[in-house]
């Protein structure tokens, strides 16, 4: 969120509006924009709201509710990152506990019992991790109870306890810590990009704030001249009225005179209209009807449009676009993205050659039976005491612990080690993906310096904008101090009978045209300026925005 310029609670706002219908009747006697405003509404005060353009430019990003949205978008993003992640950090435990019973009739004489019975309980652990090389790796403990009413079975009930390392690894398909950390990297580029997409979208928002504030100050100081001409337009219908009645001009100018007054309100309405329009444009981007009262006000700029005659460098504009702006940055992620793909692609062609390993120690104990192994005897000594190491079935009798000491004795070790391969035969669907991957590598870089490209000649663009818009100034500045002049000598020469009512009438158009178009040269100006702070990137910078 914003660090630097924030607004702290809904409560601040209110008390912020609250002040300045305060102030306003103090306020309201600085401009004549004011006044005009204050007449546009419905005439009270306490509804008329002053507002600077930083403090647009705050409730905007405290209220906008695109930004809100917008501001969801990183913390998903980090989000994924740490899924991405936790796929090769986070382990995994599992408990399996099962038991089973079986009564069947056997069909041959091996099975021990003619109605064979079974009983087992199962209890199994185990922890297993994928680690960022590609491999698995799990060690797993086993425990069984085991009974049945079999001759042949030596122990009954009979425990075996199992502790099992495994390890599987890729050697070539899916194999490195380059390829198997591609998830992450990108994860970690999409919330970059998601970050530099906020600040799109802020510095977009900053931008149409801008832009709708200075539409409003021309719309109000518009609206001021309009309602000045009118004033204008009856004073010279007043005059000529006393002219007419002292027999200096004919009946008909007062017509004339009238005609004016008449054009002038009709065109008074035309600036309401626009003022309101203005109005409403503003209120939308700043979503005041969330904090203020629904009450109907008026908002009223507090800035005026002065003239920033400083020229700028298109260079140094370039260097700081190329630096700053926010859709570059993503198109040089996306374009690293679609790189990763590629590898990520060619890793796939590869046959899958798997190592596979493991080692485990296991324990054996129970209750021994009687059965041939045990009963049998040669000579009258048992075969169980002929076996080489001279163990009997007795050495193994006991309940679980005595599986378990068996276990960790270590006596009992096996191990396993192999090679898994699968060639894939013919393999289209991987050499299309690397087709495809190479095309889209291809057609980001194309991107990337289309979008410089292009950023290049807005900058350019601009920049020609704010010479030109300066020289407009000059000359609609030229031309309105000409028809100022116009229009003194035309009632001058009326009073002295050497002009006529419509040399007046005229001259008081094109000053109104004059002073319309010096106004809307300097906004444009000031628009362009905005364009300027846009096209380089350094929109946040100016109002001092940290993300």
């Amino acid at each position: 969120m914003c660090k630097t310029i924030r607004v702290s609670s809904t409560r601040w706002i209110i008390a912020f509006f609250a002040a300045s219908a305060v102030m306003y009747p103090w306020l309201s006697a600085l401009t004549p924009v004011h006044a005009a405003l204050a007449r546009t509404g419905s005439g009270a005060a306490a509804n008329l709201l002053p507002i600077s353009l930083v403090q647009s430019v705050i409730l905007a990003l405290q209220n906008n509710m695109d930004i809100k949205v917008e501001r969801l978008s990183p913390l998903i993003r980090e989000e994924e990152v740490r899924r991405e992640a936790g796929a090769f950090f986070s382990p995994r435990m599992g408990f399996e506990a099962s038991t089973d019973r079986s009564l069947r009739v056997a069909g041959s004489v091996l099975a021990g019992a003619q109605v064979l019975k079974t009983e087992n309980l199962d209890l199994n652990t185990g922890i297993s991790m994928r680690s960022i090389t590609g491999g698995v790796v799990s060690l797993d403990f086993r425990n069984k109870r085991f009974e049945t009413n079999s001759v042949f079975q030596l122990y009954d009930p009979q425990y075996t306890a199992e502790l099992a390392l495994t390890l599987t690894h890729p050697l070539l398909k899916n194999f490195g810590i380059g390829f198997n950390g591609v998830r992450i990297t990108v994860a970690q580029n999409n919330m970059e990009i998601s970050k530099y997409q906020l600040k799109a979208t802020v510095m977009n928002l900053v931008v149409d704030v801008q832009q709708t504030y200075w539409d409003l100050v021309l719309a109000a100081n518009d609206l001021a001249t309009r309602r000045h001409s009118l004033e204008v337009a009856q004073h010279l219908q007043r005059r000529t009225a006393e002219m007419v009645s002292k027999g200096r001009l004919p009946a008909i100018t007062l017509l004339q005179a009238k005609t004016a007054v008449l054009e002038r309100e009709i065109d008074l309405v035309a600036g309401e209209n626009a003022c309101e329009d203005a109005q409403a444009r503003l209120k939308a981007l700043l979503n005041l009807d969330k904090v203020v009262a629904p009450a109907e006000y008026t908002l009223v700029p507090a800035d005026a449009p002065l003239i920033d005659p400083n020229m700028v460098s298109i260079e140094e504009g370039l260097k700081s676009a190329l630096a700053k702006r926010p859709e570059l940055f993503q198109a040089r992620l996306d374009q690293e993205n679609r790189v990763l793909g590629e590898r990520f692609a060619r890793n796939q062609q590869m046959p899958e050659l798997n190592f596979i390993g493991s080692i485990g120690l296991s324990g054996l104990s129970g209750s021994p039976t009687p059965n041939l192994f045990t009963t049998t005897t040669v000579g009258g000594v048992p075969v169980s005491s002929l076996l080489p190491d001279r163990q009997g079935t007795t050495s193994y009798e006991g309940g679980y612990g005595a599986a378990l000491g068996k276990l960790v004795s270590g006596d009992f070790l096996s191990y396993k080690v192999g090679l898994s391969v699968q060639i894939p035969l013919g393999n289209q669907l991987a050499r299309s993906e690397v087709a495809k991957s190479r095309l889209e590598v291809e057609k980001s870089k194309l991107l990337v310096q289309s979008l410089e490209q292009k950023i290049a000649l807005e900058v350019e663009r601009v920049a020609r904008g704010i010479d030109n818009s300066l020289r407009a100034i000059e000359g609609a500045r030229a031309l309105r101090d000409l028809t100022e002049r116009k229009l003194a000598m035309a009632q001058e020469g009326l009073e002295l009978g050497v002009a006529s009512v419509t040399d007046v009438i005229e001259a008081q158009k094109n000053l109104h045209w004059a002073q319309r178009d010096e106004l809307r040269a300097i906004i444009e100006h000031k628009k362009t300026l905005v364009l300027w702070e846009k096209s380089t990137g350094i929109v946040l910078e100016r109002f001092h925005i940290e993300l």
